[in-house]
């Protein structure tokens, strides 16, 4: 050994750290054909390190940089140096400690690149820092290849471990998120799956799951889109963006042709209580109108009645969801009834008046009507007269009436039919009057006598016929022409044709009205 190597050993058990480092640098490369030069060499790298451990403050840059110098200089001068790796490694963490990426990939890239390193250690370093320093510099294609092949050499559940496994899933995390915005929508997909797959953490495996279902959707790959949103709904029911997840299921549904899936999760879309009004209100209407042109008619039956609970307002949706339930219903069955009554009671009790609910009433009013004269006419006149007379009469006031409230809604094609069965009703009774039964004990003379006295008690209600027939084709005048006034211009034709036989000229010359 010589003397100035001695020297700097001296100084290295004294504590002059720096000074020995010096010391040791001069022998390994100042002196010529000095056998333990490499020795030295890595002495002083030592020797930096331990001052860099030690000192003040103000001193630490200055030593952080010795110690980066000495490493390179021993690098570059001792290529088979048996401790080349591991001091460049070593010197590649101070340099990522100091953010400077570049030079930890100028020292740690070609590392990997040549030779084996000498131990397994060795290797994992490398390819962690190469991996930081890429995935520091937001170059997250590079990161993933380094990661991908540290992830196998690191012990399952250690610390190391799962940070890789963490920063590999944000790294294809990243890319996917590139892909996105460049508009590719395929490979971001694809992307956003890996991610999800390689993830440690549920945070980033639920927003690689969501984003990857948002790309297939927007790429129109219903089915993987629809896949993907049913397991992420399935494994994350309380994740901020499940409701989202939700409403992107059910327009995946709707889009790919599946009505019924997508009634389905719009019928859990209007039944979180967290969701806003407005979109559960849409849901609910979407969930209904889905069902039924689906034809599922008990689940229509089912959102509908659901809807008009939880939305009565808006009154027009509201109402018309009731029209619905009335002509799902048997005719002039009770439900069908009772669907109709809610429609006029829903108008009536409205705030504010709104014409397409008036004009839903009026017609439901209208339909009411019809079922009362319906029931009157069918009460027939039989023996004794004097019970069967009053029933009629009790029915007909009962239809008149409704007939009455569906016109006063003033809508003219309703208040035109209203018109015209008010006529036929009449109408009707004189018929049923003419057709009642005689009563036995009457023959010749009597019997005719009965007759002719049921003719005059007809008369009148035939010239109410005419009067309300006449009454509503009058609306003429007004420029209206409609198709209950067209019956009533048939009806008249009948009654009176010398005044009205001509009809296919007047009813020509009414239609030029339109």
């Amino acid at each position: 050994m010589c003397e100035r190597q001695r020297y700097a050993d001296a100084l290295f058990d004294a504590g002059e750290l720096n000074a020995a480092a010096r010391q040791y640098t001069l022998v390994a490369y100042d002196l010529p054909a000095y056998d333990k030069a490499g020795d030295a060499a890595l002495a002083a790298v030592k020797a930096y390190r331990a001052w860099l451990a030690v000192a003040p403050a103000q001193e630490r840059d200055a030593a952080q940089q010795a110690v980066i110098a000495a490493s390179a200089q021993l690098a570059s001068v001792f290529p088979q140096h048996p401790e080349r790796s591991r001091v460049l490694l070593a010197s590649a963490e101070d340099l990522y400690a100091l953010k400077r990426y570049d030079e930890v990939l100028a020292l740690c890239v070609p590392l990997l690149a040549g030779a084996p390193l000498p131990t397994s250690s060795l290797t994992k370093k490398a390819l962690s820092v190469t991996a930081d320093a890429y995935f520091a510099q937001d170059n997250y294609a590079q990161a993933e290849i380094y990661y991908s092949k540290l992830l196998p050499m690191l012990d399952t559940e250690s610390a190391l471990q799962k940070m890789a496994a963490d920063r590999l899933s944000v790294s294809v995390y990243r890319r996917a998120e590139v892909a996105r915005d460049a508009g590719d929508n395929v490979l971001a997909a694809d992307l956003f799956m890996r991610a999800a797959q390689l993830s440690p953490t549920a945070e980033l495996r639920a927003n690689a799951s969501f984003d990857a279902a948002g790309q297939f959707y927007a790429s129109q790959n219903w089915r993987e889109a629809a896949s993907v949103l049913q397991d992420f709904l399935g494994a994350f029911p309380h994740h901020a963006m499940a409701a989202e997840g939700e409403k992107l299921l059910a327009e995946t549904y709707q889009k790919s042709g599946q009505p019924v899936l997508a009634a389905g999760v719009y019928a859990q879309i209007a039944k979180r209580g967290d969701e806003a009004f407005e979109t559960r209100r849409q849901a609910s209407t979407l969930a209904a109108r889905l069902y039924d042109s689906a034809g599922q008619t008990e689940a229509a039956r089912t959102a509908i009645r659901n809807y008009i609970a939880q939305f009565p307002a808006p009154l027009l949706e509201a109402q018309q969801f009731r029209q619905r339930l009335a002509t799902m219903a048997a005719a002039n069955s009770v439900e069908h009834l009772n669907y109709l009554r809610e429609i006029i009671a829903a108008d009536q009790a409205a705030e504010m008046p709104l014409a397409a609910s008036q004009l839903l009433a009026a017609d439901a009013s209208l339909q009411l009507a019809m079922v009362d004269v319906k029931r009157a006419n069918s009460v027939e006149l039989k023996l004794p007269i004097a019970n069967s007379l009053p029933r009629r009469q009790r029915a007909m006031q009962t239809a008149i009436d409704s007939l009455a409230r569906a016109a006063a809604y003033g809508f003219a094609d309703i208040t035109t039919i209203a018109g015209h069965e008010l006529g036929e009703l009449y109408r009707h009774f004189a018929a049923a009057l003419m057709k009642s039964e005689a009563p036995r004990e009457l023959h010749g003379d009597v019997l005719a006598e009965y007759t002719m006295l049921l003719e005059e008690q007809a008369y009148p209600f035939e010239e109410k016929a005419i009067s309300a027939f006449e009454t509503n084709l009058a609306r003429v005048r007004e420029g209206v022409w409609t198709a209950g006034m067209r019956k009533s211009l048939v009806a008249l034709a009948e009654l009176a044709p010398a005044k009205y036989g001509k009809q296919p000229e007047l009813e020509n010359s009414y239609d030029s009205l339109n």
